[in-house]
């Protein structure tokens, strides 16, 4: 195996095997509601974006007072910076920040967004094996407040067969300037991992188009920390697409008539489409005010998604719950055990080796030398 062997797969060895769940669709007699009985309206919060940072290593332009004071200029009411592995905070921001930064330090763009984070775990792994991935979602849930997927369809950071599998993501960010991410949300929600959608316009500089393209609309009750990722942990917001920051149809109110009677208004006529399990189901074209009737079986989860020629909003799913237990990955200890014994193994008989080569080594050198 050799020295660089062991080294290269210490951490392949350090990090537990995990057993993760199958596909857990939701289900039960009632419907989860998250925006149920909000009717205080919603705060334009973009959770991910990149200011100067490292000295400049990384792609950030911009200080991060010239970046929080344009959003302040686009009508934001909150802004998270999200520098990569350090929360930025600014002394005086001309809007109230939420404490974020970006985890991922590795080729294949597997990035986690953290939020109301404690503190930061620096290290990543450049090449991940699905457990390694998932430690690492375990790691930062434990030392923030929400954890979520950046662009997981950029370079498949975070494809199907990952958000099917993985558990301890709350957040999946399916509106990125860099990717969009409807494909891997359903995957998610269809195996039964209730993560609430996210849109972010991952801006780099105050000169960039993007700023405004994508953001968050969040039912908080202030535009401060607490409440802001309160309102986004029990899904009671919703993403939006739009154009510098610009938008020309609102949610005013998600509500469930009856079980399985779905109304969504709005404050101008829109396109509402109506997605059962990830296909669309019904269509109501111009409308200010659309209804859905769930189906009796077969339908898991029922999302909105309501488009203008500028605008695309997209809310969270409404769930069956009753007979669905949220599911969790947890460590194969006899998996995990073996592979420990196995790398102790292989380095005992490495050094082992290397012991008795160095002797012959020595003794080749002196009939050299004579």
């Amino acid at each position: 195996m050799g020295l660089w062997g062991l080294l290269l797969t210490a951490p392949l060895a350090a990090v537990p095997a995990y057993d993760f769940p199958e596909r857990r669709p939701f289900a039960g007699e009632r419907w989860l509601n998250p925006y149920e009985g909000w009717r205080g309206g919603f705060l334009k919060v973009n959770l991910h974006a990149h200011s100067a940072a490292w000295l400049g290593v990384t792609a950030g332009e911009a200080a991060p007072e010239a970046m929080a004071q344009r959003y302040a200029e686009f009508g934001f009411d909150a802004l998270a910076l999200s520098n990569y592995h350090q929360v930025t905070t600014l002394e005086a921001p001309p809007l109230p920040m939420v404490r974020a930064y970006e985890h991922g330090l590795n080729v294949t763009k597997s990035h986690r967004l953290v939020l109301g984070a404690t503190e930061v775990v620096a290290f990543d792994f450049p090449i991940s094996t699905r457990s390694m991935r998932q430690w690492l979602l375990d790691l930062l849930g434990a030392r923030a407040a929400l954890v979520g997927l950046n662009h997981p369809s950029l370079r498949g950071g975070h494809g199907c067969a990952d958000v099917e599998r993985l558990t301890g993501f709350h957040l999946i960010e399916v509106h990125n300037p860099y990717a969009t991410s409807h494909l891997e949300w359903d995957c998610a929600l269809a195996a039964g991992r209730l993560a609430w959608v996210v849109g972010n316009d991952d801006s780099h500089s105050t000169r960039e188009q993007g700023i405004g393209i994508a953001w968050n609309m969040v039912g908080a009750a202030a535009p401060a920390e607490g409440a802001i990722l309160e309102a986004l942990g029990r899904g009671r917001s919703y993403a939006v697409r739009g154009e510098r920051g610009r938008m020309d149809v609102h949610v005013t109110e998600v509500v469930q008539d009856a079980p399985g009677h779905f109304r969504v208004e709005l404050d101008a006529p829109a396109r509402v489409e109506w997605i059962v399990d990830g296909t669309v189901r019904q269509v109501d074209e111009g409308v200010a005010s659309a209804r859905f009737l769930a189906p009796d079986t077969g339908g898991h989860f029922v999302r909105a998604v309501v488009r203008t020629p500028i605008t695309e909003l997209l809310l969270n799913p409404f769930v069956r719950q009753g007979a669905w237990t949220p599911p969790v990955a947890t460590i194969d200890w006899p998996v995990t055990v073996a592979g420990w014994l196995a790398w102790l193994a292989a380095a005992f008989l490495t050094a082992l080796l290397a012991r008795r080569a160095r002797p012959r080594l020595r003794l080749v050198g002196r009939d050299q030398a004579a």
